[in-house]
């Protein structure tokens, strides 16, 4: 009977004990959760890089940080963000933003006698983006970008 007492008497203390160790992870857990969702927070509206991109360094080095899945979706939500009266507000307003009257210059859509602004990630994204955004095919995203890169020469269409 003894023996059942004390063995009663050490597993209640393993119980306490188990319970007091399970409150204390349990509140490491909600300890790591509000930092994690504080962190993920501040990352989406951190920017990916620094807007305007001035000239083909800054390009590329943008490329690279959007070969990472992260970095596309949070550069996508800040192109969402931007907005316009139609979709080809919109494209002329994102392209403004992300490029430099300079670095526009640099590039015409297809590459027919500049660099080639639709193999960049960057031309992607535009596209993605207003495409969902405006219900508008992404030939029509295209031709958009086209037409505001073609006058960006003039800079007129980037600083309007």
């Amino acid at each position: 009977m003894k023996a059942n007492i004390k063995t009663l008497y050490n597993l209640a203390a393993t119980t306490s004990s188990v319970d007091i160790r399970q409150k204390g992870l349990l509140e490491e857990i909600h300890a790591l959760v509000n930092a994690s969702m504080a962190n993920q927070k501040s990352q989406e509206n951190a920017a990916v890089f620094k807007l305007p991109l001035c000239n083909a360094d800054e390009i590329f080095q943008a490329e690279l940080e959007l070969i990472h899945d992260e970095n596309m979706n949070n550069f996508k939500s800040s192109l969402a963000r931007i907005g316009g009266l139609n979709f080809k507000d919109a494209t002329r307003r994102a392209l403004r933003n992300i490029l430099s009257p300079e670095a526009a210059a640099m590039y015409s859509f297809a590459g027919r006698t500049k660099s080639s602004f639709r193999e960049l990630r960057i031309s992607k994204a535009i596209i993605d983006v207003i495409s969902a955004e405006y219900c508008v095919t992404n030939k029509q995203v295209e031709q958009a970008i086209a037409d505001t890169l073609k006058h960006s020469k003039s800079q007129k269409d980037m600083m309007e």
